[in-house]
Order: C-alpha cells, then sequence, then structure tokens
C-alpha cells in the first residue's frame, strides 16, 4: 500500500541579518524584546497545531530531562507499544523552544576571538552545517567562535551560493535562512583584506582530509593571542568529533523555524491519519548526483536490509510501518515492489517537498532511519537530529566513499550485504 502526501561592536563584522529584521544599533533589551515578541507569536502559532491533537502518536513515549531520575512507575497498564525514553534536550519541534540569542551559547569573553576556515565554495546544505558545527565545536573549546571571509564565504544569500545552489537538487539560495533562523541570525562575515598581519594567524596541517578526525587540543589554540585565527587548506570538516561534545548546542542552532515545523506536522498529520499507532521506519535513498561517484544507494540493499530492520524491531515495537524517503520516486518505487506486504503495517513513500522540509520531517516523523547512502551528509544530518536513543542504521559498503566507519556514531548501527544476506558490523 503506498500512501502519499502532497553583539559584536566591531566595525568590520555584519551578523547576517534575519529575514525579520530589529533594530541592530539599540539596548539589548530593545533588541532582545523585539526578538523575542516575534518568536513567542510563532512559538504560540506552533502550539496552537500541537494542541489540536490530531496527529498525536498514540504510542507512550516518555521524554525525560537530564535530571529528572526514570524510576517512576509509568501509571498506565495497557501493553502497547512504547518507544524509547527520550532526553527533552533532543527534541525538535516538539515543545519547540528557540534559544533567545546565540550569543548565550558562547561565553562573554570569548566573542572578540574568531576562527576562519579555508573554502572558496560553498556545497550542498549538509556540507555548511558540518563546517559550522565543527568549527563551533573547536571554538568552545578554544574561546573562540567562527567567522567567514565576505563575500568569498557568503553561502547564505550570498553571490557565492546564489552561483552554486542550481547544482543541489531542492536547494534555494535562502534555504539557511528559511530553515534555521537562530542559525543564520548570527553568522558573521569579515572583509578579510583589512584585516591587520599582526592579528591573524595562519594554522597549516590541521584536518586537511574531508572526513577523519583531527583533534584540535594539539594546536593548543587557547594560547594563541592573535584575534583571528585561520586553518589553511581546511575546508569541510565533516568528523561529529569537532562537536559532538556540544551535542545540546547544535539541538539550539539547528532548531528548526516555527514555520517549518508547523508546515511538516500538518503534512505528517495527513499524511499518518489512518496510522498513528505503528511504529516508522524511515529509509533514505539517493542516487542522482552520488551515481558517478559510486556513491548511489544500492536497490537490493536497501530491500535486504529494511527488511532486517524491520524483522528486528518488531518484538520491540509491534507494527512497523516503512517511509521511502528520496527524490527519485522510480527507485522508491521498485523498493515497494521488492518488500512483502506481509512484512509491515503501511508502507509510505510522501511527496517530496524542499530539503529542508524533508529534514525536519526526519526529525519528528520517523522513529527509526536507515541511510542507504551513507556518503550523504544530508542523510547523515537527518540521523544525527532525531530523537536521542532513535535507532540508526547505516550501509557499510563505504569502500568507494570517502568516509570510514568512524565518522558514524558509534551507537549507530552498520549493515553489510553478503551474497543477499544483512548481517552487522562490528
Amino acid at each position: 500500500m503506498t500512501s502519499s502526501a502532497n553583539g559584536n561592536n566591531d566595525n568590520e563584522l555584519e551578523p547576517k541579518q534575519p529575514h525579520q529584521q530589529h533594530p541592530e544599533d539599540g539596548k539589548n533589551e530593545t533588541k532582545l524584546g523585539f526578538q523575542e515578541s516575534w518568536i513567542e507569536q510563532q512559538e504560540r502559532e506552533l502550539a496552537d497545531l500541537l494542541s489540536l491533537g490530531q496527529c498525536n502518536n498514540n504510542l507512550k513515549t516518555k521524554t525525560i530531562s537530564d535530571d529528572d531520575d526514570d524510576d517512576d512507575d509509568d501509571d498506565d497498564d495497557d501493553d502497547e507499544p512504547r518507544l524509547p525514553p527520550l532526553n527533552d534536550w533532543s527534541a525538535m519541534c516538539r515543545g519547540i523552544s528557540i534559544e533567545r540569542d546565540f550569543e548565550s551559547l558562547m561565553r562573554p569573553n570569548c566573542r572578540n576571538r574568531y576562527l576562519l576556515p579555508d573554502y572558496t565554495y560553498c556545497s550542498g546544505l549538509g556540507n555548511q552545517m558540518f563546517r559550522f558545527a565543527s568549527l563551533y565545536g573547536i571554538g568552545r573549546a578554544s574561546c573562540r567562535r567562527p567567522i567567514f571571509k565576505k563575500g568569498v564565504q557568503e553561502c547564505v544569500n550570498g553571490e557565492r551560493q546564489k552561483e552554486e545552489w542550481r547544482h543541489h537538487d531542492r536547494e534555494t539560495p535562502d534555504e539557511i535562512e528559511k530553515l534555521f533562523p537562530l542559525y543564520n541570525s548570527q553568522l558573521k562575515y569579515i572583509n578579510f583584506s583589512e584585516i591587520s598581519a599582526s592579528d591573524i594567524r595562519y594554522v597549516d596541517g590541521f584536518a586537511t582530509k574531508c572526513c577523519t578526525y583531527d583533534d584540535p587540543a594539539r594546536l593548543q589554540l587557547h594560547a594563541m593571542k592573535e584575534k583571528f585565527v585561520q586553518f589553511k587548506k581546511t575546508d569541510f570538516l565533516q568528523h561529529y568529533k569537532f562537536f559532538d561534545p556540544r551535542r545540546k548546542d547544535m539541538r539550539q542552532i539547528f532548531q528548526f523555524a516555527p514555520k517549518i515545523c508547523k508546515s511538516v506536522l500538518a503534512s505528517k498529520c495527513k499524511l499518518f491519519e489512518t496510522d498513528r499507532t505503528s511504529y516508522k521506519l524511515c529509509v533514505h535513498n539517493r542516487l542522482s548526483d552520488f551515481v558517478q561517484a559510486g556513491w548511489q544507494s544500492d536497490l537490493h540493499f536497501a530491500v535486504s536490509a529494511t527488511k532486517y530492520i524491520v524483522n528486528e524491531l518488531k518484538p520491540k515495537f509491534g507494527n512497523i510501518s516503512v517511509v521511502l524517503l528520496g527524490s527519485e520516486r522510480d527507485f522508491l518505487n521498485k523498493i515497494e515492489q521488492k518488500l512483502d506486504k506481509n512484512l509491515y503495517t503501511k508502507l509510505y513513500i510522501p511527496e517530496t517537498k524542499s530539503r529542508g522540509e524533508d529534514l525536519a520531517f526526519v526529525t519528528i516523523g520517523c522513529d527509526s532511519l536507515l541511510m542507504t547512502a551513507p556518503a550523504s551528509t544530508f542523510s547523515w544530518w537527518m540521523a544525527y537530529l532525531m530523537p536521542d536513543r532513535a535507532p540508526i542504521y547505516y550501509s557499510a559498503h563505504l569502500e568507494k566513499t570517502p568516509r570510514g566507519k568512524d565518522s558514524f556514531l558509534k551507537d549507530w548501527t552498520a549493515l553489510r550485504m553478503v551474497n543477499g544476506t544483512i548481517t552487522p558490523e562490528k
């Protein structure tokens, strides 16, 4: 069965302006007062949608805070399937709370010390998220914050991104602005030519490979006196260890805009209208631009791995529905045709929307995720922004990709197919 659902005052620094602009030159209370009223208005609108109760999943999902004891007995005696407990810091679009000011994530004495990357092209959404997250994580540990070269590195509504976005499926120049308003509003840029030579330190030989971790502690960045530190020949910084110690901060920085949450929650309501209780396994696939490099999803792996995961999850969660994701509809149809209809409760192939909405949908509409094209940074971020303790699976067939298993979190499960049989790989 297929269901479809349609403060820094430095003169050289320029914070990226949010779509809803607010006074820049006033006191903090004036600036924050405007920002709070705008955010609170959108949060109320989101709360109205959540209060409708139309799309409440009947699974008994318990949300706990870090300080809660998990010893309280649940008063319900029924035997309905239950999701594993979620830490409330990991929730996206679930009782959303947007940090009022990005500056609160940085220590006050670190706001005038900066890290510069070294790249001349923006790449896709997932790549940009990796780059910023890693710079932020490194900076938090060394009392510095990310900053970018004006013009050359303006990947949000800048001329560079306007040139590049056409090459990325379903991406637009203002995508980050619409998707992550907190992150976008505090992006800072500098006219690099105006930096005094005595104010910048160049660092060579750090994290020069795309997807491997390089310990920044060895650089002793905190001891460098210069205002700016630029990594030379450091581009993607695609490894979670750069920022995972600040995972709670990542949830704030990449919190979705209320408008995106409202749209995605409405889509989820409609898609799962007659199926509120089954556990949703989402399978993300990617072909298109990955075919030439040999990184694309494999049909036989996607089918076999989906069967394996459903059979593994059924004893824990009961009825399992499958949600096939990706922009290549023909490929998704082939997966559906090869899956035994007795395997799942329902199968869904939602209509593709913007990449931002697809990303948000996974974080609030999926209970588990399978990445069939593990070289995809977009798919990786889908997994990373899912609720804490959600089961994540990925293809272990990484031989042709720039990634190794070390690029994936240790509690994610690598699956390998040998002669048609799927087995988890240590």
